[in-house]
């Protein structure tokens, strides 16, 4: 399910987050919650993004990217962190219909407390910046144990490649797209 940032710390955006020292101004953000896997009964996955002013090709700047297990504490209470206390950004958060409410963990180097404000928006479209969550690793490629002279050979690995490639692309797509819209 996709959450959209409104607020941090009862300030509707653009607002101010602080970590490692310094002020960032987040201009958009949100929450994308991939539910667990059938094997998986208690973790899915969560990435928390906040952005900030436009880069270049008019995408907001990431100022913070956070992809991290989630579990559900009780019924509308998450927690989004590693298990065992390893080093991560840790957020709680509740669920109250369509809002949803996320408390960064009170570590000075990570958000130190703040507080965010999400509303359930998994019916929106896919913004650009979030189209290649999924995306993971270089493009496929196949192994050919020696450089093939023969021209259809060649032809026959490059074919072979795009369509893995597509192939990947594709699956990508459609996770990103399931997660979305989990719970709509």
């Amino acid at each position: 399910m996709f959450y959209r940032l409104t607020h941090v710390d009862g300030v509707p955006l653009p607002a101010t987050v602080r970590f490692d020292g310094r002020a960032y101004v987040v201009m958009e953000g949100g929450l994308l919650t991939e539910p667990p896997a059938p094997d998986q009964e208690m973790e899915g996955y969560a990435v928390f993004r906040l952005g900030g002013p436009p880069d270049p090709d008019g995408l907001p700047s990431l100022v913070l990217q956070s992809s991290e297990p989630y579990r559900w504490l009780a019924s509308g209470q998450l927690e989004i962190a590693r298990a065992g206390g390893a080093p991560c950004l840790r957020l709680r958060g509740r669920v109250a219909g369509s809002m949803l409410t996320l408390e960064a963990e009170p570590a000075p180097e990570l958000l130190g407390g703040a507080q965010f404000s999400l509303v359930e928006a998994g019916e929106e479209q896919i913004p650009p910046w979030w189209q290649g969550t999924f995306d993971f690793g270089p493009p496929a490629r196949r192994w050919v144990p020696a450089p093939p002279t023969d021209p259809e050979v060649l032809r026959a690995v490059a074919a072979e490649d795009v369509e893995q490639e597509r192939l990947r692309m594709a699956s990508a797509e459609r996770r990103l797209l399931r997660a979305w819209r989990a719970g709509t």
